[in-house]
């Protein structure tokens, strides 16, 4: 049991190493070869971002082998924090939009209640998951339309409002990963300055959906199990219990969110079967089902309350028109996309009423798209995808249909249109943004292939298996590089890891040679 745990536990690392080599390859030496769905033009040819992202790599580890500061004074990131809240507001404010597609959708349905006009339930039933973001969107524009000062017409200001500070604390946070992660304040502000330059600076701040609603969730739940360590028992049910109404609420937001969730369990798993003793299985058994039941208990209370909560909207809803996940995987195996949405996809799952028969033929498609790949064409359209996915530093920015459904008048008559031409991505200035995100998101993704020789641990085992489990759903489910951002965070903390195995070799270098 416990040579085939160790064996889990170095597989789990060879394998996301060789998953994401796999995707720079692709990026690289592939990518500008071929045409596929919502590919982005870069200002540079791949292989010269790459080469940059590696000395970037190569002068960060060669300044930060030698720091060592331990200091954990909160100060300077607290203020930073606020700062970049500030930031990131005046730039909304300049920028933001109102969006066509689901958020747009969702968003005027929020509104629209207000007013005591109750939205179609067809949109619900079919897509469940939207259900918890319509309850969020409406009770912060009820609290815009009795309280709202800042920009109020419509609520939408107020949602960025709060995604601005959803940012702003999940960089905190990660920060706090990433401190005691490593007990070095400079490895906590690289990862800190990434998340800020790579995405929280993006533009995607404005958009009220789902992905920049639920951002913080993921990194939050490992903070929370980060904190319970091996605490004594009544600490870590408390912490278990904080986890399992994150990822309930995080499910109903974003079902991915909760791959974090499983993730650490399958990491408990795996070190309780390393560290196998058989005096202590009546204790470890006794835990287990202590937090089973936590998640049972809190799952089924928290499953009455929203749906009493999304009851009271009165939207009739009918729960056996929901798409799930043999729709999701078929849609991901159509070849006119590359696994992106497709319309036609939808159209035929919703003209069959009964669910039973939905997946029936559903199965039927995917087999039929299955046995057309046959291996090689099947491996290809993978590959495809995995460009999709992991070739888009903006992480798939202006690709969903009506991108800007109605942009705004500008606030003033210099910053304000500088900043859109900046952002949007019909602005001249616009490839230059892109750049540097691609440039650093190359370099995220080099740091993340080194993850192979970093520590193992149970915090970097739960760490790297939630993002093999983010790299497999969108390869096996619907495409879009979108879906990543929830995980970004712990891309990051990933990439900083590999970081300091990086700095640590060239320290073990730099002492033999003298």
């Amino acid at each position: 049991m416990r040579k085939a745990s160790y064996f889990l536990l170095n597989f789990i690392h060879v394998l996301f190493a060789l998953m994401v080599f796999t995707a720079i390859i692709l990026n690289v030496f592939v990518a500008e070869r071929v045409t596929y769905f919502a590919k982005k033009s870069f200002a540079l040819p791949e292989i010269v971002m790459l080469i940059i992202a590696a000395l970037v790599i190569i002068l960060v580890a060669f300044i930060l082998k030698s720091k060592n500061v331990t200091s954990k004074s909160n100060k300077w990131i607290n203020m930073a924090s606020v700062l970049l809240f500030l930031i990131l507001l005046y730039i909304s404010l300049s920028i933001y939009f109102i969006p066509g597609w689901d958020s747009g959708a969702v968003l005027d349905d929020a509104k629209q209640m207000i007013f005591g006009v109750i939205p179609d339930g067809d949109y619900y039933s079919m897509c469940p998951n939207q259900r918890m973001l319509l309850l969020v969107d409406y009770y912060i524009c009820r609290v815009n339309y009795y309280f709202g000062v800042l920009d109020s017409r419509d609520g939408l200001m107020m949602i960025v409002l709060v995604q601005c500070i959803l940012f702003a604390v999940t960089g905190r946070v990660l920060y706090a990963v990433i401190c005691d992660l490593f007990g070095i304040v400079y490895f906590a502000w690289t990862g800190w300055g990434l998340f800020v330059l790579m995405f929280a600076i993006s533009g995607w701040v404005v958009v009220p959906y789902t992905d920049e609603l639920g951002i913080l969730l993921p990194v939050l739940v490992f903070r929370v199990y980060q904190v319970m360590g091996e605490k004594k028992r009544a600490v870590r049910l408390v912490g278990w219990v904080a986890i399992a109404v994150l990822s309930y609420f995080g499910y109903q937001l974003k079902p991915m969110i909760l791959v974090a969730t499983i993730a650490i369990v399958i990491a408990e798993l795996l070190y309780v079967i390393k560290g196998f003793d058989k005096d202590r299985i009546k204790e470890k058994m006794i835990g287990a089902l202590s937090v089973a039941l936590i998640f049972v208990v809190i799952f089924a209370i928290s499953s009455v309350l929203f749906t009493k909560a999304f009851a009271r909207t009165g939207i009739e809803v009918d729960d056996s028109k929901g798409l799930g996940p043999m729709h999701m995987i078929m849609m991901g195996l159509n070849y006119g996309r590359d696994g992106a949405y497709l319309w036609d996809d939808v159209k035929f799952s919703k003209s069959i009423e009964d669910p039973k028969e939905r997946e029936r033929a559903e199965i039927e498609v995917i087999k039929e798209r299955m046995e057309a790949y046959g291996m090689s064409g099947f491996l290809w359209h993978l590959a495809r995808k995995a460009m999709v996915d992991f070739n888009d530093g903006s992480f798939a920015w202006g690709v969903e249909g009506n991108f800007y459904n109605v942009v705004l008048e500008e606030k003033n008559g210099k910053m304000c249109p500088r900043l859109r031409d900046l952002f949007y991505d019909t602005g001249s200035n616009y490839k230059y943004l892109l750049l540097v995100e691609q440039i650093l998101w190359l370099g995220t993704l080099a740091l993340m292939s080194l993850c192979a020789f970093i520590k193992k641990s149970k915090l970097n085992t739960a760490f790297i298996t939630s993002a093999i489990g983010m790299f497999l759903f969108v390869l096996i489910f619907e495409a879009r590089a979108r879906y990543l951002i929830v995980f970004i965070p712990v891309f990051i903390i990933i990439a900083i890891s590999g970081l300091e195995w990086l700095c640590s070799v060239m320290m073990y270098k730099s002492k033999k040679k003298i």
